[in-house]
């Protein structure tokens, strides 16, 4: 999980969805791809990474279907 405060609200990316916070309102984007993942961190948080972190047990497929642990 990570959180970020930001001016005018703030952003946080848990369990692969991405809640962006402004004035009030609030978007959200599930990251299905690894890639996507990767972007999210690097443009929001500032965080680069090579791969993209590992869920034990989960993949982006069974995470962005909501699914649990196999």
């Amino acid at each position: 999980m990570c959180v970020r405060p930001r001016e005018d609200g703030r952003v946080t990316l848990a369990n692969r969805v991405l809640t962006v916070e402004r004035s009030g309102e609030r978007t959200r984007e599930r990251i299905v791809t690894d890639e996507g993942l990767k972007q999210a961190l690097g443009t929001w948080f500032g965080i680069h990474l090579d791969e993209a972190p590992k869920i034990p047990g989960r993949t982006a497929v069974s995470a962005a279907a909501g699914e649990g642990r196999a």
